[in-house]
Order: C-alpha cells, then structure tokens, then sequence
C-alpha cells in the first residue's frame, strides 16, 4: 500500500481539470488562499505542467500574491512515475 493512496483518493478526479480557486487541502499546510492544480506523471514533466499550470491562472483572471510553489503528494518509489502526483499552486489576493 502506498503512503500517497489517500492522496489519490482525494485527488485523482482533479488530475487535468481546470485550475482550483481556494484553499488546499490541509494535509499540504499551506494556507491562504491559492490558484491550484494537480498533475501526474513523472518529475520530467513537471515543467510543462508548470507552463500550463501559469496559462490557466492568467486565464482565471486571478493575480499572484506571492512566489509559487508545489507540494508532491507521492515519494518516488511508492509506485510507477505515471502515477505520481503533485500539487502546484500560487498564492493570491
């Protein structure tokens, strides 16, 4: 069983969806208010999730407030690399 199942239960269904406008979850300890999303897949992709991740937040018409940041939800090795999520997000006014 991994350590990330938990995560996956809550946030499977968000994988690919449209950018969240709220709070984390508060398992990642992050607080305020923030643009979020979350991919999966491997590290090397991580940039490419990032790009999209800053389109979509100009596009939710949402200004930063601060420096972005991520939270990774899997250890490498709980499970395939294709499986591994991480929550991107921006703090904003």
């Amino acid at each position: 069983m991994a350590t990330c199942d938990a995560a996956h239960a809550e946030l499977d269904g968000l994988v690919g969806k449209k950018v969240q406008i709220g709070p984390l979850p508060k398992w990642t300890r992050v607080q305020g208010k923030a643009a979020w999303t979350v991919v999966q897949g491997p590290y090397s992709g991580l940039s490419a999730g990032w790009r999209k991740f800053m389109q979509s937040v100009g596009q939710a018409k949402v200004r930063p407030a601060g420096p972005t940041g991520d939270v990774y939800a899997c250890m490498p090795g709980e499970h395939a690399e294709d499986r591994l999520l991480t929550i991107l997000y921006a703090p904003i006014e």
